[in-house]
């Protein structure tokens, strides 16, 4: 089990709070784009919230604003567990998992904006 020294894992630690709030301020920004996309008459492309919405007989957004609360919840284990973690490994794979969210949630939200823009 490899460890890392106090300062490294304090960097760690806000590194993971700081992509688990970008991430999440993110999902509020696809949430708010896709709430102007639909009531300006786009269709939602989500398969998962239109299986959700269809599922639960709720509209699309109600559906979405269900997926966002989760994944944010998620995305807030996520990061407990990786600041918990002793393992630098553990770590890492959580950093991983944070980054690629960042990296699809962005390209999500700027391609959200370009639409409704």
């Amino acid at each position: 089990m490899r460890t890392y020294a106090p300062l490294r894992v304090a960097r760690v630690d806000l590194a993971l709070g700081s992509l688990a709030a970008f991430v999440s301020v993110l999902n509020l920004l696809d949430l708010a784009t896709s709430s102007v996309g639909l009531q300006s008459g786009f269709r939602e492309g989500n398969f998962v919230a239109l299986g959700l919405s269809a599922a639960l007989d709720v509209g699309t957004l109600g559906s979405l604003v269900i997926l966002k609360v989760v994944f944010v919840a998620a995305v807030a284990l996520v990061a407990l567990a990786g600041v918990r973690a002793r393992d630098g490994r553990a770590k890492n794979l959580v950093l991983a998992s944070l980054l690629t969210s960042a990296v699809v949630f962005s390209a999500v939200s700027l391609n959200n904006l370009y639409w409704v823009l």
